[in-house]
């Protein structure tokens, strides 16, 4: 946002973003509500998607990351950061670089949080294992104690003990991996489709 608030000139400085953010301003407010946002609720909220599909995405793991991504801003991301009726794309400019920066954006977050997904999975060992290098890991749990992480918690460990249990073994027979990688390539393919539908309304 401080890239196209520097290349949108005067014309856009002290207008309301679709946030009600002023353009030109760094607030406490607006950057802990960025941080908490997008640091905090989307990476919880994509953690508990992205174990549903994570099997069924290919790899390396940055590449099935690029198209958890797309399959966000397909999904979610064109009710508002990147739908047309979004107030910003009236505001901001020149209107390419806005609309690159919510599409690059959204393919980074999925590539980078793949990327780690995978790495955490391959170094995490058991926490009763010895070591600090396997505990280093569980830290994050500190975050349930804020509340609202209690539930989408509960519901992370109720689907890793699903998929790893007699679901997960069904889940890795030839036949259903088949159809899910098809799945997921019919999907990626829509998801394409969708993104490049809204960012042609847009400019």
């Amino acid at each position: 946002m401080r890239i196209l608030g520097a290349t949108s000139g005067d014309r856009a400085q002290g207008r309301l973003t679709e946030a009600d953010e002023v353009v030109g301003e760094i607030t406490f407010g607006g950057s802990l509500g960025f941080v908490v946002f997008v640091g905090l609720l989307l990476p919880a909220g994509a953690s508990l998607i992205y174990l549903v599909v994570r099997r069924f995405l290919p790899d390396p793991a940055w590449i099935g990351g690029l198209i958890f991504g797309l399959l966000l801003l397909a999904t979610f991301g064109v009710d508002d950061p990147l739908s047309s009726d979004n107030v910003d794309f009236r505001i901001l400019t020149p209107l390419p670089l806005a609309v690159t920066l919510v599409v690059v954006t959204a393919l980074l977050f999925g590539a980078t949080f793949a990327a780690l997904a995978a790495r955490l999975d391959s170094t995490m060992g058991r926490i009763a294992d010895p070591g600090w290098a396997n505990k280093i890991g569980y830290v994050s749990l500190v975050a349930l104690v804020v509340p609202f992480f209690l539930i989408p918690a509960i519901v992370y460990v109720a689907i890793r003990v699903i998929d790893r249990g007699r679901i997960g073994v069904l889940l890795e027979q030839r036949p259903i991996q088949l159809a899910g990688h098809a799945l997921m390539s019919v999907a990626a393919i829509a998801a394409a489709l969708i993104v490049l539908r809204t960012t042609v309304e847009i400019l």
